[in-house]
């Protein structure tokens, strides 16, 4: 049996799609999760398995035990969408004839029931922090600015003071795949962030928005347990408080207060009308309150409706 070149090992046509991968801009977090899924993968085939003795179960065998092990179903679906675009990659390349994950079932996802915060407990969230110190100002105004803007935390701590027009209360963001979308916050976010940035004052080539008091990148890691803690100290029970959650409440109050769902999509940064869809189906029985109170037919005169039906009885014939 001969052995392989180099060249043509798995380890080495991973090399390669993380090459292509930064080659096509795609950004540095987008990078970072291909190389540590990727890398795990080739660990468990074998770093110098021939790309083309790779198989099904091969790829099977590698993500069942991150169900075995409960794993979330994302985290499942996650490494599998990413094998599945790295050996359709292959494929494009001609290096291999067919993708081995063409058979491998992809994971089902449970429909995740979001639980937006009520505007009670978003007032409460925001009465946490210490106004009195500068991490206490910016943590309530970066709360405030994710609740109105339903970025993401990735994307709202890479916001650029260059970024945002105050005066229009907009700002443009790029998000997943380097793509670039518009979005606005409200007059109350406005002047919690004007009084972040006069806490803050001008810093010597801080360029970002949202920074450390030690003008210093902040990391989503830490904001996330930041917010997580707000919300324990606000009695915020049953629900997961985190910057998602945020975002999801930005996505329910849109629908609820009339926005429509396209327009929520290219908001949120959606690629697909589908993942939009999802605050539809979440909202149904807040949405059913609000045709009441928005039905064009309720609306109408009450003589004007009951003048269009005869209060006639009963005939014999529906004529």
């Amino acid at each position: 049996m001969t052995h392989p070149t180099e060249s043509g090992t798995l380890q080495a046509a991973v090399s390669d799609y993380l090459t292509w991968h930064a080659l096509r801009g795609s950004s540095a977090r987008h990078q970072q999760d291909l190389q540590r899924m990727l890398a795990a993968f080739v660990t468990a085939c074998g770093p110098g398995k021939p790309l083309d003795q790779v198989t099904r179960a091969d790829c099977e065998g590698f993500l069942r035990p991150f169900q075995e092990r409960g794993c979330r179903p994302n985290t499942v679906k996650a490494y599998h969408r990413v094998l599945d675009a790295f050996f359709h990659w292959t494929v494009s390349e001609e290096r291999l004839a067919e993708t081995p994950m063409k058979r491998v079932p992809k994971p089902k996802l449970p429909q995740e029931q979001v639980k937006p915060l009520t505007p009670e407990e978003l007032a409460r969230l925001l009465s946490q922090p210490d106004r009195e110190t500068f991490t206490g100002v910016r943590d309530v105004a970066l709360v405030a600015f994710l609740a109105d803007t339903g970025l993401r935390i990735s994307e709202a701590i890479g916001v650029r003071l260059c970024d945002i027009d105050p005066k229009q209360r907009s700002l443009v963001v790029m998000g997943k795949g380097g793509k670039g979308r518009t979005v606005f916050y409200g007059e109350a976010v406005g002047t919690l962030l004007d009084a972040y940035l006069r806490r803050r004052g001008d810093l010597d080539g801080g360029e970002l928005l949202f920074v450390s008091s030690l003008d210093e990148p902040l990391f989503r890691f830490s904001l996330s347990r930041r917010i997580k803690n707000y919300a324990r100290k606000a009695g915020i029970e049953g629900k997961r408080v985190s910057a998602h959650t945020l975002r999801h409440t930005f996505g329910v109050s849109w629908l609820l207060n009339g926005g429509d769902a396209f327009s929520l999509q290219r908001l949120l940064g959606h690629s697909t009308p589908a993942m939009t869809a999802r605050y539809v189906n979440f909202a149904t029985g807040d949405l059913a309150r609000l045709h009441r109170a928005v039905s064009p037919v309720d609306r109408l005169p009450e003589e004007v409706v009951a003048g269009k039906v005869s209060a006639r009885g009963r005939r014999k014939r529906l004529v």
